[in-house]
Parts: structure tokens; C-alpha cells; sequence
């Protein structure tokens, strides 16, 4: 029985059109990094942590990236690019009001900084709506990983089996498979609608499902 939908947050809720990745690599401009982007797919759905590691090994970066620095930086010009382009998606709210309506509870789980995830959240016009949000400094392994939605399910006290998660990446979509949840995947130019299938139900823009489409998967 479905009780809680768990919203994913980039390329889901905040339509970012290529800004995460122009934030970063001006950031990364300074280790010298330039990342090209047919390689970027595989960082899709990982912490920036998890990230940063990656680049370091694969790079041969040397020097320390702090985490913290590096995200607030990226932040700052995030919010730049993305300030008159973020708003809110009305086909996000009716389906948000409807499943609250009928007392489902709605959660974010993102592998996004909380700091971040709580600016962008409410920019588009979600967070005082939302019942849980979790993010990869509340777990100890990010996406793939299942470790993210199983914490927003704990928060808001529902079973994992009850709950439906929205991904734009494999990586969340593996995870809420791990997670023994369902889930439907929404197409992004990074993933192709073939790719995302592994979900229950696979979509291009919110006004193809409602919370109907969503209850008879369960």
C-alpha cells in the first residue's frame, strides 16, 4: 500500500539544465580538471564526497579538495546561474497535494548537501511540504546505495515496501531497488527511457502521471 512518495531532487524537483556541472567544473578549473561530458554520466546519483574521491584517483590530483569549500563554492555560483530560471513546477505541487490530501507523506532523498538541498528545495517551491528529507550526510554510504531512501522512510516511520521513490538515474533507481521499494524513473538527457526501464514505470514530464498511475503499482 502506497504511504510515501520519495522524491530524488536533481533532475527530478530542480531542473538544473547543466548548471551542477558548470559550477564544478569552474570549481575544478583550479586542479586542472576538465571533465569531459561523455564521462560525466558516471558520477550521476553519487555524493559529491563519492565524487571528489573519484576524481582524485582518476585525475592524479594531489592537492587536498575540501569538501565543505567545494561545495559552498559550487553553491555560489549554482544559485547564480539557476536564480531566474528555478521555480515551481505546478504539476509537482497537484501531485504533491493530492497525495497529501489523501494522507501519503512526502520525502526527498538526495545525495545533495543538506545546506544545498534545503536552498534548492525551496526555491522550487517544496520544502514546506515535505515530511523528511534526507541526504548523504545523514547516511553512512551514498546512491547506489539504499541507504539514503531507507533513511527517509525511517523518518517519516513507514515501511520501505510502502513507499515509491522518483529517480532521474540509475544509480538512485538501483538504490530504491535495494531499498525494496518501488520506483518509477523520469527520463534526463543523461539516461535514455531504455536505460531507466529496470524501473516500474517510466516517464518524461509530470503531467504523465498522476497519483492514480502511482497507487496501482502496489
Amino acid at each position: 500500500m502506497l504511504q510515501a512518495i520519495i522524491f530524488d531532487m536533481d533532475g527530478v524537483l530542480v531542473i538544473w539544465t547543466g548548471y551542477v556541472w558548470k559550477s564544478f567544473s569552474i570549481v575544478l578549473n583550479k586542479y586542472g580538471i576538465d571533465i569531459s561530458q561523455s564521462d560525466r554520466k558516471k558520477y550521476l546519483g553519487k555524493s559529491l564526497a563519492d565524487q571528489i574521491k573519484m576524481w582524485k584517483e582518476e585525475y592524479n590530483i594531489q592537492q587536498d579538495i575540501i569538501l565543505e569549500d567545494f561545495a559552498k563554492e559550487a553553491l555560489t555560483y549554482q544559485l547564480e546561474f539557476m536564480k531566474n530560471e528555478l521555480h515551481p513546477d505546478k504539476d509537482v505541487q497537484k501531485l504533491i497535494a493530492e497525495a497529501k490530501e489523501k494522507g501519503i507523506k512526502i520525502a526527498v532523498g538526495t545525495s545533495s548537501h543538506k545546506e544545498r538541498a534545503i536552498t534548492m528545495l525551496k526555491l522550487v517551491g517544496v520544502f514546506d511540504k515535505i515530511d523528511a528529507l534526507a541526504t548523504f550526510e545523514d547516511v553512512e554510504n551514498a546512491k547506489p546505495a539504499p541507504d539514503i531512501f531507507l533513511k527517509a522512510a525511517e523518518l517519516m516511520n513507514i515501511q520501505p515496501e510502502n513507499c515509491l521513490v522518483i529517480e532521474d538515474a540509475l544509480n538512485g533507481i538501483e538504490a530504491a531497488r535495494a531499498a525494496h521499494m518501488k520506483v518509477i524513473g523520469k527520463v534526463w538527457p543523461h539516461h535514455t527511457k531504455e536505460e531507466l526501464e529496470i524501473a516500474d514505470f517510466v516517464f518524461e514530464n509530470f503531467d504523465e502521471i498522476t497519483l492514480q498511475n502511482i497507487e496501482n503499482l502496489f
